[in-house]
């Protein structure tokens, strides 16, 4: 989820990034908990499901940062004469 909003870093806005990231990563943890309910000796949990949204949230936030962190520092290289680099 989060590689693919962060190869589109460049086109994409922070918020759109980050709600992308979030959004897949949340479902995918939603879904692993409807799983669960059908597997013997496991059990779907809304606690579960919450924690997998707020590690969701938390991946996400990373994502959008250090995505910017590399937009900065490419702008950053480009702004240099060729010998600089």
């Amino acid at each position: 989820a989060g590689f693919g909003a962060f190869a589109r870093s460049r086109s994409a806005s922070s918020r759109a990034m980050f709600m992308e990231t979030f959004i897949l990563a949340a479902g995918y943890g939603v879904v692993d908990e409807i799983h669960q309910w059908f597997v013997p000796g496991r059990s779907a949990s809304v606690g579960d499901a919450v924690a997998d949204a707020v590690g969701a949230a938390v991946g996400a936030v990373l994502v959008v940062r250090a995505a910017s962190a590399l937009k900065r520092r490419n702008a950053l290289s480009r702004s240099r004469p060729p010998g600089e680099r």
